[in-house]
């Protein structure tokens, strides 16, 4: 899907992403300076160091389309907030997480190809850690 966008829309944006971890949850704050025509929300991916990104899972899906039992990922239902939160982060070994637009309509939603911003890698320990990532991203043409 294209989304058409104006000369002004296709400055560099800086998207920036936040991972605070513990001992029991990892919680993901992003944020983009301004909104993103045709956004239907956001997909999370988490890549463990060394292994291909998998998309987290999601609960909540969109109103209009018959909710099935049970999750989905989030490329299907995507996140429509600024924030989630990884339950099932790994105890051992470093993760990152790549936060991707999703476009398209309820029904069929589309993932962009590439994310709007990644985190720096993170693990999870008994002590609090954090990490911050600003990436600069072009809005698609």
């Amino acid at each position: 899907m294209n989304v058409k966008v104006t000369k002004e829309e296709k400055v560099n944006m800086k998207a920036k992403v936040k991972v605070i971890t513990n001992n029991d949850i990892a919680y993901i704050w992003w944020s983009i300076p301004k909104k993103i025509p045709g956004c239907l929300g956001f997909s999370i991916h988490r890549e463990e160091e060394g292994r291909t990104p998998k998309p987290l899972l999601a609960w909540v899906g969109f109103e209009k389309v018959k909710k099935p039992m049970g999750p989905r990922n989030t490329d299907i239902w995507p996140i429509q907030s600024f924030q989630w939160k990884d339950v099932y982060a790994p105890r051992e070994g470093r993760f990152r997480y790549h936060i991707y637009a999703v476009h398209g309509t309820p029904e069929f939603p589309e993932r962009d190809s590439n994310p709007i911003v990644t985190s720096s890698f993170v693990y999870r320990s008994g002590k609090l850690a954090w990490s911050s990532t600003v990436d600069s991203f072009r809005l698609r043409e």
